[in-house]
């Protein structure tokens, strides 16, 4: 969708306390997707964070403290929703950052690269703490993940996956392996692990 020189990327998505506004656009002058935040009370745009890279997707915390931006080029950045402020980046993909989950543990999120056919299958946790992002576990299936969510109070996450995945999920500082397995390959089926049952 194309509007006075603008051509929208994303969805628009609201901060969990009802305050911010955020999308991916890319503008005629820039010619590079940027996320804008805007005031939802005022309606005005509060930060147009500058990138070298194409912003590819972009989440509040859910305290809505913070926000996080997933770069083409695999970068996840942290910025103070208040000041606007870059507060921390790393590389945490190898492809572009496709999705970023965000939990209400408040200081979990998930990232996703690419999409079916990146190179980069990895699903990697994270932790927000002292304005930083830090890894908190890795798990790389064995098969495509076709969707993937936080549930239940950000202790658990559900994905729908082809066969077999090998996987390990985290419940703050507590992490727990498991095995997933269908018994159809042809059919895809919906699994959801909940941390406080194992």
């Amino acid at each position: 969708m194309s509007i006075k020189g603008m051509v929208y990327l994303s969805d628009l998505e609201i901060s969990h306390d009802g305050n911010y506004v955020m999308h991916i656009v890319c503008t005629a002058n820039s010619r590079l997707y940027q996320a804008r935040i805007y005031d939802v009370t005022s309606g005005n745009v509060l930060h147009c964070p500058e990138t070298e890279v194409h912003v590819h997707e972009a989440s509040f915390t859910e305290d809505a403290a913070f926000f996080l931006l997933g770069l083409m080029d695999g970068s996840l950045q942290l910025y103070d929703i208040t000041s606007g402020l870059l507060l921390f980046s790393l590389r945490a993909h190898s492809g572009a950052i496709h999705r970023i989950f965000t939990s209400e543990t408040v200081n979990v999120v998930m990232t996703t690269a690419g999409g079916l056919d990146s190179k980069d299958r990895s699903v990697r946790l994270w932790k927000i703490s002292d304005q930083r992002i830090s890894p908190l576990t890795v798990f790389t299936p064995d098969a495509k993940i076709s969707s993937l969510v936080f549930t239940f109070g950000g202790r658990a996450v559900a994905m729908e996956i082809t066969d077999i995945v090998t996987f390990q999920l985290v419940d703050q500082d507590t992490f727990v392996s498991c095995d997933v397995t269908h018994s159809n390959d042809a059919i895809r089926g919906s699994f959801v692990v909940d941390l406080k049952e194992l």
